[in-house]
Parts: C-alpha cells; structure tokens; sequence
C-alpha cells in the first residue's frame, strides 16, 4: 500500500514538473495519441516490445506501446547518442512495464512518434 500510494505521488510530482517547465500538455492514453499531432503529451501506456536496431542513424531503440509494431499505438524512439542519458539500456529498461512518456507527438508513416532524450521522459508507473 506504501508502496502504491509512493509511486502515485511520484507520478503526480511528475506532471506537475511538467507543467509547470512547459505549460499544460495534453494527458492521452497510447491509443489517443494520433489525435494529437505536433502537440506536447502525457502519454500513459503499456511497452509490449523493445528492440535495439541498426539503421542509417546508427542505433536506435524502439518502444512499441499498445502493441507489437506495425500495429502498435504508439513508437517511442531514443536514438544512439542519447543512450548515455538513461542508467541501463533502454530496451531492457521498459520492456513490459507500464508507463508515463512526455514529448511531442509526431506522425510519421501515419503513425504516431515520440523521441525522447533522457530517462525523465518516460517513468515507470
């Protein structure tokens, strides 16, 4: 119960940063996520895959969120040279877990897109 009441309270000090650094952003589920384009969100969902893939912008980590890609809600992208920023690999980080993700939703392919920098972008919840 301690425990649930601390994360709750930790969740709550985070959206409250959030606002207060960058103005009110919207709170969506994954699911939501494509109604909010090119906007600042809260984005609440549950990491069903995390893979760590070599491409032409060297390595990249992609988060699935609301599903395995392509049918997933939501990719959350962390890019090679922001990996320095979070305290282990970020596929291993949040593969299975629920989370918060803060950033700006971007549709690509027509779907949605969040890249984030650092590891405050995105708690476990």
């Amino acid at each position: 119960m301690k425990t649930m009441m601390l994360k709750f309270c930790l969740q709550t000090v985070f959206i409250f940063f959030i606002v207060d650094c960058f103005g009110q952003p919207c709170e969506c589920t994954s699911k939501e996520a494509k109604n909010h384009n090119n906007e600042f969100c809260v984005i609440s969902g549950y990491i069903t895959e995390a893979k760590c893939i070599s491409n032409d912008f060297g390595k990249e980590v992609f988060l699935d969120v609301g599903g395995n890609f392509p049918d997933n809600d939501l990719s959350v992208v962390i890019r090679e040279k922001y990996f320095r920023n979070f305290s282990k690999a970020p596929d291993l980080l949040y593969k299975g877990k629920n989370v918060l993700i803060y950033g700006k939703i971007r549709m690509v392919k027509g779907k949605p897109v969040i890249v984030i920098k650092k590891e405050s972008d995105i708690r476990i919840r």
